[in-house]
């Protein structure tokens, strides 16, 4: 999936999100709110984020902290009144 909810979810929750840059889009709304792999789909270094997390207490509370602001573009609650809007009046609005 290239902008997985369930990330979304996890950042709602003030989860850490561990992910590979080059696998769809959704790097662009965790931001400064996880680990970014960048090199390829190389799952040592995946491992490697994770254990730091597992680890790093504070590391894994401030990543997550971030996550809800981050996520906060993408809420649907944000984007449903500007579609109903658009449906009923058929006008078109800023998403």
């Amino acid at each position: 999936d290239p902008f997985p909810l369930v990330t979304l979810e996890a950042m709602v929750l003030g989860k850490p999100i561990v992910l590979f840059d080059q696998a769809g889009g959704i790097h662009h709304a965790v931001k400064d709110a996880g680990v970014h792999i960048e090199e390829g789909f190389d799952e040592y270094a995946f491992e490697e984020a994770l254990i730091t997390l597992i680890e790093d207490k504070e590391k894994r509370i401030t990543l997550g902290a971030k996550g809800p602001e981050n996520q906060r573009p993408f809420d649907s609650s944000d984007a449903l009144p500007k579609i109903h809007q658009l449906i009923m009046n058929g006008q078109p609005t800023s998403l």
